[in-house]
């Protein structure tokens, strides 16, 4: 038989040169490649090192149900995101060597920075996909409405966002009346991404009844809020038809969603804030112009009673002086008038004298008076010599007296 070492001793070298190791806890930065938590509480981890698609390293490691509950006190619902499958993680772990069960890493601390680190650079280089694509800037292009009063709402239904919201909204101070309609999806988590997007796209079909589409959650961790920095989630909202407004809940860096939205605001109560304070503004604008207006016509209703009063005592004054002017052109004209009218009267009545001279100058007694007699024949007078014939008795009448003749 060859000269050998028996399983047990091989696992105690192996046990005795890892007790020989410098250290006995380290960080160590892995991936985890799969991830189960027994009835236990003990959650059991395959930990990979990958180069590109290959696996470099590979070993187990197992996090106590006691050490477990330690660091979910001290990430709260962060750990979830810290451990789980394809995370990257920087893990404070003890080496051990059991005879039975090989070398394990027991966890016993780990590091957010490096999760965080490989979130922020996905966070990067999404954006910087989104840039190459020139989908910034797309959405914020569209008009937004003066008045937001027809809105469609993208939220949990149960979120305490939603609540803040729709509170903030129906007991507002002013009594504004905004008509929004709620498309349900999940808002944290690996689903929410597609279930957003999903909700978008109903929205997209009924879009002309809508103003604007707000995506509302409340706060959250950078893990809580990791959803909203999804590519394609991103994308749908810069090519959306109608404005989008985002109200997430970060206090701090904006999420991609914030970036490509219209109307990044911080909160679900800011951004009903944004929505009445449209109605206040143009409640004010509308109340300025009417002031406007009212003073306006009042500037203009003074100006032209000034020009009216203006015309009026011109009109009078100008009156007064043409009756002034005309009342002396009549007394002018009725002296004239006066003076025309007595001329004509004498004229008149010398006229009237002559005129009766002549008349008693042509009288028929004045004229037999001055030697002139009348001759007539059967009692017309004779004018003409054809009138009288031989034998014909003419009376001839005299200024005193007639007598009759005979015609030979």
């Amino acid at each position: 038989m060859r000269e050998h070492f028996t399983l047990t001793e091989v696992n105690s070298l192996l046990g005795a040169a890892i007790t020989r190791l410098p250290f006995s806890s380290c960080w160590v930065m892995a991936e985890i490649l799969q991830l189960n938590q027994a009835a236990s509480g003990h959650v059991y981890m395959d930990l990979v090192e990958k180069s590109g698609n290959k696996t470099t390293a590979k070993m187990q490691a197992v996090l106590w149900s006691g050490r477990y509950g330690f660091l979910r006190t001290k990430y709260k619902n962060d750990l979830s995101h810290f451990l789980k499958g394809g995370s990257k993680v920087l893990l404070q772990v003890d080496l051990e060597f059991h005879p039975v069960y090989g070398l394990k890493m027991i966890v016993n601390d780990l590091d957010p920075s490096a999760t965080l680190g490989e979130m922020e650079l996905r966070r990067q280089e999404t954006i910087a996909k989104l840039e190459k694509g020139q989908y910034f800037n797309r959405n914020n292009q569209l008009p937004i409405p003066t008045v937001l009063q027809q809105v469609a709402v993208i939220s949990s239904a149960q979120a305490a966002g939603y609540t803040d919201f729709i509170k903030h909204i129906d007991s507002n101070k002013y009594g504004y009346k905004v008509n929004y309609q709620l498309f349900a999806a999940a808002m944290q988590g690996e689903a929410a991404p597609l279930d957003i997007r999903k909700s978008l796209a109903k929205i997209a079909e009924i879009h002309k009844q809508f103003q604007a589409v707000v995506i509302i959650r409340g706060g959250g961790s950078k893990f809580d809020l990791d959803c909203f920095n999804d590519y394609q989630l991103a994308v749908d909202i810069a090519d959306f038809p109608i404005p989008v407004i985002s109200g997430i809940g970060h206090e701090r860096d904006d999420t991609i969603v914030d970036l490509v939205a219209h109307t990044p605001v911080k909160t679900p109560t800011a951004v009903a804030d944004l929505i009445l304070e449209s109605f206040l503004h143009y409640e004010q604008r509308v109340a300025y112009a009417h002031q406007r207006i009212v003073e306006g016509a009042r500037t203009l209703l003074s100006r032209h009673q000034r020009r009216l009063q203006d015309l009026a005592n011109r009109y009078q004054i100008g009156t007064k002086n043409l009756l002034k002017n005309r009342s002396l052109k009549l007394e002018t004209l009725k002296e004239k008038m006066a003076l025309a009218a007595k001329v004509r009267i004498k004229n008149e009545q010398q006229k009237l004298v002559y005129l009766n001279t002549i008349v008693k100058l042509l009288d028929i007694d004045s004229t037999k008076n001055r030697g002139f007699s009348v001759s007539r024949i059967d009692g017309l007078a004779i004018t003409n010599q054809n009138q009288v014939k031989p034998g014909d008795q003419i009376e001839t009448e005299l200024h005193t007296g007639s007598f009759i003749s005979t015609v030979n």
